[in-house]
């Protein structure tokens, strides 16, 4: 299921003109939306993608949002030396951590704003400055 304001509206039926997508088109659409480099397999180099549908422009939105509280519960943070005293990450965990970080700043290019990760993640006085 494809929600956006940058699809057409209507039926994915119509709107994809009969196409099929599966868990390999995910991957297609991820490379040629952030230009992550050639196909992984063959898989993924002939699924069918949604990029070439999208609009120039987001589609106005209609309905009204209620407004999102904060969440009430907030984590303690860490110390220094507890964050020092943890184990490293496996590949797993660093990989998906790119990914994100890769996501972020591309998006954060397009609509023109700082990303999520940079501007959340400095706060004064964690780390020196040059």
């Amino acid at each position: 299921m494809l929600i956006s304001p940058w699809l057409p509206a209507g039926l994915g039926s119509v709107i994809f003109g009969g196409k099929v997508f599966d868990h390999s088109s995910i991957v297609r659409a991820l490379r040629t939306t952030f230009a992550l480099g050639p196909a992984l397999t063959n898989r993924d180099e002939v699924a069918p993608d949604w990029n070439d549908l999208l609009l120039t422009t987001p589609r106005a939105l209609r309905a009204k949002l209620p407004a999102v509280a904060q969440p009430k519960f907030r984590a303690p943070p860490l110390s220094d030396d507890a964050v020092a005293a943890r184990k490293p990450p496996d590949g797993n965990l660093l990989g998906v951590a790119q990914i994100a970080a890769d996501i972020d700043w591309h998006t954060a290019e397009r609509l023109h704003m700082p990303p999520l990760l940079a501007s959340n993640w400095y706060r004064p006085g964690r780390f020196p400055t040059v």
